[in-house]
């Protein structure tokens, strides 16, 4: 659509991200952490065991676990402070997603009662942005399916959405980034457990977070 003689405005600027049903099952992913997300019934276990392994780190605004009395914990009850962190983990993220070729995979259970899941996105709302409100009410047709429960994600505002959600503590699930193999698990009090596949990966991301001033513990 022409503007004047010059300035020209692409319709697809005005489109809203939507989730993409994978079918996992088929895919040609081939290493030890897609097998863990893919299979994962209790993420519990699952940084349990990725402990054991030493592939799990704690993806946090803080360098160190703090002790009771540590006066930073009155802090992670503040909205304030907390909102004003997410910039550093959106930033982080988006370069994450631009490593890994602007591709996230997000597990939802399956769901096939639209009223459900529309009660269910409705209780998140209060604590989500308004375009962030837009794009997950968008959603709600793609994850009415019972029988699929990954979604691929190939947009950063999408993925945005959902790792506010994740620091808002609103939207509990987790994130699959295949090209650096991680999982990435939602967590309370600004602190996300990842969980990496080798040692070469761990020091990139721990390298990106570094530059967003964050850090891993």
């Amino acid at each position: 659509m022409k503007m004047g003689n010059e300035s020209e405005i692409n319709i697809q600027d005005g489109k809203i991200p939507e989730l993409e049903k994978m079918d996992f099952s088929s895919s040609s992913f081939d290493n030890e952490l897609y097998k863990l997300f893919f299979d994962v019934e209790d993420y519990h276990d699952v940084v349990v065991e990725a402990t054991r392994l030493k592939k799990v780190a704690i993806l946090d605004v803080f360098k160190e676990t703090m002790q009771i009395g540590d006066p930073r914990l009155d802090l992670l009850s503040n909205e304030y402070f907390r909102l004003s962190q997410e910039n550093k983990y959106l930033s982080f993220f988006e370069r994450v997603f631009e490593i890994n070729d602007n591709e996230a995979y997000i597990d939802f259970g399956g769901e096939d009662d639209k009223r459900k899941i529309i009660e269910s996105i409705d209780n998140d709302f209060e604590a989500l942005d308004k375009i962030d409100r837009l794009i997950y009410m968008n959603q709600i047709d793609i994850l009415n399916n019972g029988d699929n429960y990954i979604y691929k994600i190939e947009n950063i505002n999408l993925l945005k959405l959902f790792i506010k959600g994740f620091l808002r503590e609103k939207i509990w699930n987790s994130l699959y980034f295949n090209s650096h193999p991680m999982i990435l698990i939602a967590n309370y009090d600004l602190s996300l457990p990842i969980i990496i596949d080798n040692d070469k990966d761990k020091k990139l991301y721990e390298k990106i977070a570094n530059e967003n001033n964050l850090f891993f513990r």
